[in-house]
């Protein structure tokens, strides 16, 4: 059959005008499948997570005589840290006793937080605490809608700037020493150790994507851009603060 040149043109942009509305409704029901899928990012959470801490012992040694000893006890921690509680422990023995070990020394401790406290007397040696302060309690686990927070860095200054002022404590120390020999400027005072152990809380913030993404094999994050993967932890920008 032969067809006219006018005939071929027109058969010819009929079949490209098929093509052209095959691909496209090929594209329609492609992007009305994906369309059906529920979008559910913004029902996700960040949920931040409270533990406690126990924080390696400090050991402050000293000597008191004829002169208090009044050097004061401070704690700071790093801001994304909440103190939650400190206990002080004395440690000394009478290093000059006469020679029927008696007349022993005396030592009398005042630690405070506010201004008053207990005076904690002993005579001859001592190992026990003398003060233990409660500092804060702990925090609640709370959650953070996603819709709510850009990410986990946004979420983490948002903690800090919440728990900033919970995460140090100054305490006032005043130590006195009484002679207990006769001749008693024989003895002019005394050595001691003062054990400062404190626990604080930290956070972990659990980031709904990780699982999702399955970058990071779902790891968590807390404070101080500390990465945590089960029990182990890895501190990339440096160890919690501590005692000065």
């Amino acid at each position: 059959m032969n067809l006219k040149k006018n005939d071929k043109i027109i058969a010819i942009i009929g079949v490209v005008i098929l093509i052209v509305a095959a691909i496209s409704v090929i594209f329609y029901v492609s992007n009305q499948e994906e369309s059906d899928e529920p979008d559910d990012s913004e029902d996700k959470v960040y949920e931040v997570k409270w533990t406690k801490v126990t924080a390696p012992e400090k050991v402050i040694e000293g000597s008191v005589g004829s002169s208090p000893y009044t050097d004061p006890i401070s704690i700071n921690l790093d801001k994304d840290k909440v103190l939650a509680n400190v206990n002080v422990r004395l440690d000394w023995t009478d290093d000059k006793t006469s020679f029927l070990n008696t007349g022993k020394d005396q030592l009398t401790v005042k630690i405070s937080a506010d201004g008053e406290a207990e005076p904690h007397t002993s005579k001859g040696s001592a190992n026990e605490s003398v003060a233990s302060f409660k500092i804060n309690d702990r925090p609640n686990d709370d959650i953070y809608p996603v819709k709510e927070v850009k990410d986990t860095f946004e979420l983490e200054d948002e903690i800090k700037a919440m728990y900033s002022n919970m995460n140090s404590v100054d305490l006032n120390v005043e130590i006195t020493f009484a002679a207990g020999e006769l001749l008693k400027f024989r003895d002019k005072g005394n050595d001691f150790k003062l054990i400062v152990t404190y626990d604080y809380y930290e956070y972990e913030i659990i980031d709904p994507f990780e699982d999702d993404n399955g970058d990071n094999g779902g790891d968590d994050f807390n404070g101080s851009g500390q990465e945590q993967k089960g029990e182990e932890k890895y501190y990339t920008s440096g160890m919690p603060g501590g005692l000065r």
